[in-house]
């Protein structure tokens, strides 16, 4: 219970609350970048339940935000499995399943495209799948 309690927080409840405390110190035609994961997409077919329930749960908060604040850019960054050091570790020891990893360069790119698209310029996810998984 106190691992699915941390796992809904971190991943759902503090992007949340981050983004509420937000539009007093935004500008208009300000963007908001949040990362959630391919777990949150429809039909994903992994385990982890409170993980998966927390990712697609900050799916549909980025949607109510981009409703609620239409002059704010809410983009969703869904990736796979990124290269971090924790997530190697597991994949070598049987924690994760084997499969290819996203590099975290890769995720930062993703993350200054986002941010650096005009305020003209509107859409709410890019997923990052690895090309052999």
């Amino acid at each position: 219970m106190v691992e699915t309690s941390r796992i809904l927080t971190v991943n759902l409840l503090s992007p949340i609350l981050l983004t509420q405390a937000l539009p007093p110190v935004m500008s208009v035609r300000a963007r908001i970048v949040l990362i959630g994961s391919t777990s949150g997409l429809d039909q994903i077919r992994t385990p982890e339940m409170a993980c998966n329930a927390s990712k697609a749960g900050l799916r549909g908060a980025a949607q109510a935000v981009a409703r609620a604040c239409p002059m704010v850019g809410v983009t969703l960054i869904n990736p796979g499995d990124v290269a971090t050091d924790e997530v190697i570790a597991a994949k070598a020891d049987g924690r994760m399943a084997a499969g290819d990893t996203i590099p975290v360069a890769d995720m930062l790119q993703a993350t200054d495209f986002a941010l650096a698209m005009s305020p003209a310029i509107r859409f709410s996810e890019i997923n990052i799948l690895p090309t052999g998984g």
